[in-house]
């Protein structure tokens, strides 16, 4: 049935029918119709139906031609860049730049102090499932390999969870406090690049 109500609050649909060539014999043939146990009312539309129009693209313009793009490599036209191109400058070969150093120490210092452990774990899956109670309060960073980084709210708490081994000695092999020893860092960097290519 039709999922639509009418003014009546009954349910009604719309049926084409193509190729007719005597309407009212068809309208009278289906006004004896039933669904199931229901009678069904037929009846033709008052108005005829409107003519479809074919929607236009808006982009499509039949006067316009289609160009293809003009050619761009990198920017640069003729290997000059536009101010070199306006302000007739000679093109100059580019200097042999030093390589951008990274330094990791600059943000991990923000956080190594007393109140932060290392430690290794004994495996990855040791390093991916510690448990809730041994991490309570903490906050825990992955410094990359089997290392991990435990910090806490005070040096206190940290000398006490070191000193207490039976807590942390199940998933780690060793722990010391943070700046008691230089630890060699594998950190991947990522760059943001602004301006001009």
């Amino acid at each position: 049935m039709g999922g639509r109500k009418d003014f009546r609050v009954m349910y009604f649909a719309f049926i084409r029918f193509r190729g007719v060539e005597d309407v009212k014999a068809l309208e009278d043939r289906l006004q004896s119709s039933k669904f199931g146990d229901f009678s069904l009312h037929i009846n033709l539309s008052r108005h005829k139906r409107k003519s479809v129009e074919k929607k236009q693209d808006i982009n499509h313009h039949p006067r316009q031609k289609n160009f293809p793009p003009p050619p761009v490599s990198n920017g640069m036209r003729n290997q000059r860049s536009y101010a070199q191109d306006t302000g007739g400058l000679k093109v100059t070969q580019p200097l042999n730049n030093l390589p951008i150093t990274l330094n990791s120490k600059t943000l991990m210092n923000e956080w190594i102090d007393k109140k932060t452990l290392i430690g290794e774990a004994h495996s990855f899956d040791h390093n991916g499932n510690l448990p809730a109670s041994l991490l309570m309060n903490e906050e825990t960073k992955y410094l990359g390999g089997l290392s991990i980084a435990l910090g806490f709210g005070n040096s206190m708490e940290a000398r006490y969870f070191l000193e207490e081994k039976n807590r942390w000695k199940d998933w780690f092999k060793w722990m010391i406090c943070a700046d008691e020893k230089e630890l060699p860092y594998v950190r991947t960097a990522w760059m943001k690049i602004l301006g001009h290519p």
